[in-house]
Parts: structure tokens; C-alpha cells; sequence
């Protein structure tokens, strides 16, 4: 019988997950699938889970040299910054070969298998200059041959409880003055005050804007804009660095010869047309509804982090220099703020998953749905371009999303 050839096998990763999303200390389990029509080459058959976070870039420095002819010569040198930081690394095999032969008859195979995510892996991240990735990879080893593999990306998602966290019930506040107009053409002073009523929102939730505008200028103010933006950072070291991330940040030490680079996309945009002339002034609410997006990555993770900001800009007539605008920071967590319930209520066993608290509304308003759904990240399969080839398929990783959160009021009476 003839050895089986790419048509004549299929390689497959199943998860019991159907989601394939996964909290910090939850087990990820599933089955691996071979099928191959002939007798088959290998030697065993190994599963892995991977989680790392990886940054990449190139930086250029200017070198001078003295060249064969005795002159003197510049040149550009790409310098390669990377860093890559091991969350998990766990590997099983799940067959081996009990002939000498090493050969698998034909036939279809199952292979259960099961990892424990590690209790301080920092969420699923796809980014500019890198990423936070967790992948299940299934390898047959094949003896004097290119292995078969098979990998597909997974997403966890830990709980980021804004009850816990203190500080997200604080209100903010920014305000601004600008004298718009340019140079000899300055048009007067364009004064705003924001307000957002808490600082912890999740994903799904509606983030309600109070503006207040003077306009002591001369040219009217035409238009509100509020938008939200994720603000990456990343560090890489001068020609690369590994390490092995134990969940004891004073043990890294990858800043050395290390660079950052930063990154800043736009979430969520609204606008509001307004005519306030000379002299006058106007309040106004404005509102933008948060999509499926990370929360906010500060600990665990000593090479990526990224928080939020929400941006107030008011714009005039003026030609230059038309508009004044205020920033204010956000973090966004995956267990809602609840207005109107008693402190949650956590598991014994740490490996289990928490549901989510189900947040009440008020009166007359519909309660959200919980557990929340998780839906792809709002920047879809090309959150980064680095490495996009890993996984089997296009991937983007998932997010709690709730509906129908009400929208936060913090004069509103606990309920009975």
C-alpha cells in the first residue's frame, strides 16, 4: 500500500468552547481529528498551547565607515527591536508509534486533550507593532518529512470587575479655553467644560458626554465632535529578548536597550452641528456607544498595554487654529458597574468561570442580558499585521459585549 499523500489526509483542531473564548485558570479542552485514507508516515502525534505577547520593529542608524579607498562613507543600518514574553508553553503527546517502521494505519483518529489557562494571562490583543496571542497547535511529527500542523488561535478574555477596581465611579472632568484664529487674525476665546459622569464603561455600554460652551469670540461655533480612541504602547529591545513571564513583574528585565512605539486608533465617533454665536453659550449631551473592544491592559503584560481616552473638540468659523477641545481617560473593564446590586458573589474554585453580575436597570428600562455575548473586536482579523499568517483562518480575537446596559446616572435611587 502507497504512503498517503495531501489528499488522502485532514488534519482538525475542535474545542468543546464553541466560542473558543477562555478565562485565566479555566481549562481548555477538545479533540484533535486525523483522517488519512492510506497508511501514513509519523512518528507521534503532539499537542501544544502557546500564549506569548510579541513586539516587533526596525529602527535605522546612521553609520560611517572608511571604505577601501580611504574615504570616508555613511550608511543606513536597519537595527531589528523585539521582545517576546512566554504566558504558557505546554505541550502533550497524544500518540506514538509502536512499530519501528513508523507508520499510522489508515484509519480516522480522536484525541482528546486538555490545558489549564495560567491564572495571569493578560487578555487577547492584535496591535500595530505586535500582539498577545494564545493559539492550540496539533502537530503530526513525521520522521524525514515537513511535519503536519495544524493551528488555530484562541481568545482569553479575563474578568476585568469594574466593582473591584477602585476609582471607576469617579466623575471627570476637563475643561478648555482657546483663543481660536491665527497669528494677527486671533478671533477671541472659545471656553468648554466636559463631564462624564464615571470613568469605568464596558463594551456595549452608551458613555453619556455633558459639554458646556462659551463662546466669547467673534466667529460662531458650528460643530461638536466626541471621539474615543485606543492608545497602544509597546516596548522591544535593541536585536530581540526572550522571556519566560512567571506573574512577578520584578523578575523581567527587558528594558536593557529597549524602545517603545505607541499607537493610537479611533474607536467610536459622533457629531453634533451647533450655531452658537458671539456672546452666547449652550449645553448639550452627547453620546457614543462603545463596540467589542479589549479592556484596558496594564497589568501582566510588561511589553503591551493600552487604556482609553475620550476627545471633546468644538469647532469654529476660524480659518486656523478653528477649534478647542479637551481629553479625558477611560478604563474599560469586562464585568459592569452595578448601579442598583450587592457586591458579586465569587466561586470557591478559581478555575471556574464567573458569570457575569446582571446588571438592573431602572424603571421602565429593559434589563440587559447576561452573561454577555462575545463578539469579534471591532477592528476585525487586520488588528495587526504582524505574524497574521499563525492561525489556520483569519482571526479576531472576542469581547464581552453587553445590551442594553442602562445609561449610568449616578442621582438615580438604589432599588428595593
Amino acid at each position: 500500500m502507497s504512503e498517503a499523500g495531501d489528499e488522502d489526509r485532514e488534519l482538525y483542531v475542535e474545542f468543546d468552547n464553541s466560542n473558543e473564548v477562555f478565562l485565566p485558570g479555566q481549562l481548555i479542552s477538545g479533540r484533535v481529528k486525523f483522517q488519512t485514507e492510506k497508511k501514513y508516515k509519523a512518528r507521534a502525534v503532539n499537542i501544544k498551547f502557546e500564549g506569548k505577547a510579541h513586539t516587533t520593529w526596525d529602527e535605522y542608524e546612521s553609520r560611517r565607515y572608511t571604505g577601501s579607498d580611504g574615504e570616508t562613507h555613511h550608511s543606513r543600518e536597519r537595527i531589528p527591536y523585539y521582545s517576546t514574553v512566554i504566558f504558557a508553553d505546554f505541550q502533550k503527546m497524544l500518540w506514538s508509534c509502536t512499530n519501528d517502521d513508523n507508520i499510522m494505519p489508515a484509519g480516522n483518529y480522536i484525541w482528546p486533550f486538555s490545558f489549564e489557562v495560567p491564572p495571569y494571562c493578560p487578555p487577547s490583543f492584535e496591535g500595530e507593532y505586535g500582539y498577545i496571542r494564545y493559539s492550540v497547535k496539533a502537530e503530526v511529527d513525521r520522521p524525514w518529512r515537513f511535519d503536519d500542523t495544524k493551528r488555530r488561535c484562541v481568545t482569553v478574555s479575563p474578568w476585568l470587575d469594574l466593582n473591584q477596581i477602585p476609582g471607576t465611579l469617579q466623575a471627570l472632568h476637563d475643561e478648555d479655553s482657546e483663543n481660536v484664529g491665527c497669528c494677527c487674525f486671533k478671533k477671541g476665546f472659545i471656553e468648554i467644560k466636559v463631564d462624564i459622569p464615571k470613568t469605568g464603561f464596558v463594551s456595549g455600554e452608551i458613555i453619556p458626554i455633558h459639554v458646556h460652551v462659551l463662546n466669547r469670540g467673534t466667529v460662531p461655533v458650528n460643530m461638536a465632535t466626541v471621539k474615543v480612541y485606543q492608545n497602544s504602547k509597546y516596548t522591544a529591545v535593541r536585536r530581540g529578548d526572550t522571556i519566560k513571564y512567571t506573574g512577578i513583574s520584578s523578575n523581567l528585565q527587558v528594558y536593557g536597550s529597549s524602545e517603545r512605539k505607541e499607537a493610537r486608533n479611533k474607536v467610536v465617533e459622533a457629531e453634533q452641528k451647533l450655531d452658537i454665536q458671539p456672546g452666547n453659550q449652550q449645553s448639550l449631551d452627547l453620546q457614543v456607544q462603545l463596540p467589542s473592544i479589549v479592556p484596558s491592559i496594564s497589568q501582566h503584560s510588561p511589553t503591551i498595554s493600552v487604556d482609553y481616552t475620550v476627545q471633546v473638540e468644538i469647532d469654529t468659523d476660524a480659518t486656523f487654529n478653528s477649534s478647542s477641545k479637551c481629553e479625558l481617560g477611560l478604563l474599560i473593564g469586562t464585568v459592569p458597574i452595578r448601579q442598583y446590586l450587592p457586591p458579586v458573589i465569587y466561586p470557591e474554585n478559581p478555575a471556574a468561570p464567573l458569570m457575569p453580575p446582571q446588571p438592573i436597570s431602572s424603571p421602565g428600562q429593559p434589563v440587559p442580558s447576561a452573561p454577555p455575548l462575545y463578539e469579534d473586536s471591532f477592528y476585525g482579523p487586520d488588528g495587526t499585521k504582524v505574524d497574521a499568517d499563525q492561525n489556520s483562518g483569519p482571526f479576531a480575537p472576542k469581547y464581552p459585549v453587553y445590551s442594553g446596559l442602562p445609561i449610568y446616572n449616578p442621582s438615580a435611587p438604589p432599588m428595593e
